[in-house]
């Protein structure tokens, strides 16, 4: 299975999306990211099973090489994604909050 580059926009949208959370709370931005990170994990497992055009009897191998695939992809990707959202986010309140006090 190769990752294309819609896949790591996938993963970076995806944590995009989980650092967003930190409107909420930290808490929200881990549950997020644990949540979408599963979902994405599981669906490149899906995806490359329905694709592959190997034989059904080496179905053990494409699913764990896809299992290291997604972890390798999704997990670096989310978090650049997530701290880059969650980063700018605290930054922006803590810069409202400063020039609303003076």
């Amino acid at each position: 299975m190769q990752v294309n580059l819609w896949g790591l926009g996938i993963a970076l949208f995806a944590g995009a999306i989980a650092g967003a959370g930190i409107l909420r709370s930290r808490s929200w931005v881990l549950a997020l990211a644990i949540g979408l990170g599963i979902a994405q994990i599981i669906g490149w497992m899906l995806l490359s099973l329905v694709t592959s055009g190997e034989a059904r009897e080496d179905w053990d191998t494409t699913l764990w090489a896809s299992f290291l695939l997604a972890l390798m992809t999704v997990v670096p990707y989310m978090t650049i994604g997530a701290v880059l959202v969650s980063g700018t986010i605290a930054w922006t309140c803590h810069l409202t909050q400063k020039r609303a006090g003076n």
